[in-house]
């Protein structure tokens, strides 16, 4: 079990892989992992297949059947076929850097970015009414960056807004506003209102090229 211990703490291995795989459990307040905290803020990241760790390049990879859920009552999840997890290692004051190709001592990981592929990957964020399908979905939770492709049309929904194309960029906004989104390639957007004397109004807008 990988709870409490960091895996940066673990020095002059380059890769470790694990045949068989039960959960690994991430503190999403600092993106690191942990054992304990605010299950609000905890994720419990499980597959079916192996799991790699590379301690080169900072990449946890799960394979078959990877399911992300998160902890508190919210319920958000992912559901994907690979998922990676991109860190950074944050090196402590007064550790030392034992080399290239191992992992400074006394340093720790932090989650930096995630890419989840699948036929298709799917998140289901009950908290915000939000689901997204795609063959591939990338977060940078440090620049705040969401970017989701799908051949077949990735698709949004949240609370009675629908868009769909091949490619989504969306950018998140530090005060909780509204960020940019583009989209690349034809697609559509479509929103239902309810109506004050009943029934509802759909509004569909579609583009050939590109929206932004």
């Amino acid at each position: 079990e990988l709870a409490h211990h960091y895996l940066a703490n673990i020095n002059g291995l380059k890769r470790l892989e694990l045949a068989f795989f039960e959960d690994l459990i991430l503190d999403m307040t600092s993106a690191k992992i942990a054992a304990a905290g605010d299950p609000a803020e905890l994720v419990d990241v499980s597959c079916a297949g192996p799991f790699v760790f590379d301690f080169e390049k900072s990449v946890a990879s799960f394979r078959d059947r990877v399911q992300v859920k998160q902890l508190g009552t919210a319920g958000d999840s992912l559901v994907a076929d690979q998922l990676d997890l991109i860190f950074n290692q944050v090196v402590e004051v007064g550790s030392r850097n034992s080399g290239d190709s191992e992992l400074a001592s006394g340093g720790k990981l932090e989650l930096r970015k995630l890419v989840a592929r699948g036929a298709p990957a799917v998140v289901a964020m009950s908290s915000r009414e939000v689901r997204a399908t795609a063959t591939e979905l990338e977060y940078d939770l440090q620049a705040g960056h969401i970017r989701a492709r799908d051949p077949e049309m990735v698709e949004i929904r949240q609370a009675g807004q629908l868009i769909r194309a091949p490619q989504l960029d969306y950018r998140l906004r530090e005060d909780g506003a509204i960020g940019t989104l583009l989209a690349e390639g034809a697609g559509l957007f479509a929103r239902t209102d309810r109506l004050k004397e009943g029934g509802q109004r759909t509004s569909v807008v579609q583009w050939n090229r590109q929206l932004s």
